[in-house]
């Protein structure tokens, strides 16, 4: 799954926690442990694509929506 398919579902999943629960930490857990999932893609990106020069989330997400990955 692409970055913003785990962002969407992490938000979706992380409201439905608040909404069974009432639980703000749940709700949070949800969603970081959802997105973070992500973060050996963000290291992929700096290290073996070699884009340090554009390190932000930004630069990150289109890089990936674009479908630009060389491995």
């Amino acid at each position: 799954m692409m970055p913003g398919g785990h962002l969407a579902t992490s938000v979706a999943l992380g409201g439905a926690a608040y909404a069974a629960s009432g639980s703000i930490e749940a709700a949070a857990g949800c969603f970081a442990g959802g997105f973070l999932i992500d973060f050996d893609h963000y290291l992929d990106y700096l290290l073996f694509e070699k884009q340090w020069r554009r390190p932000g989330p930004v630069s990150f997400l289109r890089y990936y929506f674009t479908y630009s990955p060389k491995r």
